[in-house]
């Protein structure tokens, strides 16, 4: 009885949470009242995930190892640099949105410095 409510209980909190899920972007919907502000939203809104993701990518710096993998990840913020400054400013004509993708160039430039530290210190000297 009680792994029979536990799997119950399972499907409807997975029920609740997609419910909310798709819940959430109707109230967004308002915003995107044309193209241009759809892909400001966009941009936005990938952004408000991605670079998150990145700053949590930097714990890689702690062992050297990984330090390589970090110098890999780097590839996201500079797509994301990529897309933002495509969405946000070439397309919608908005430059004064360019420290967006200037945030995920800092971000990408950051990741690449801090996962060559190791290399160069590894090197020998003459």
């Amino acid at each position: 009885m009680a792994k029979l409510y536990s799997q119950n209980h399972n499907s409807v909190v997975f029920t609740t949470v997609l419910i909310f899920i798709v819940l959430i972007p109707t109230p967004a919907q308002g915003l995107c009242i044309g193209p241009e502000a759809c892909g400001i939203l966009g941009a936005t809104f990938l952004s408000m995930v991605t670079i998150p993701i990145c700053l949590i990518a930097f714990l890689l710096v702690f062992w050297p190892k990984t330090r390589r993998l970090l110098q890999g990840l780097a590839i996201l913020p500079g797509f994301m640099a990529i897309l933002t400054g495509y969405l946000m400013v070439i397309r919608v004509n908005r430059f004064d949105l360019f420290y967006v993708p200037l945030i995920h160039i800092c971000l990408m430039i950051a990741m690449i410095i801090v996962g060559r530290l190791s290399f160069k210190k590894s090197e020998p000297q003459v």
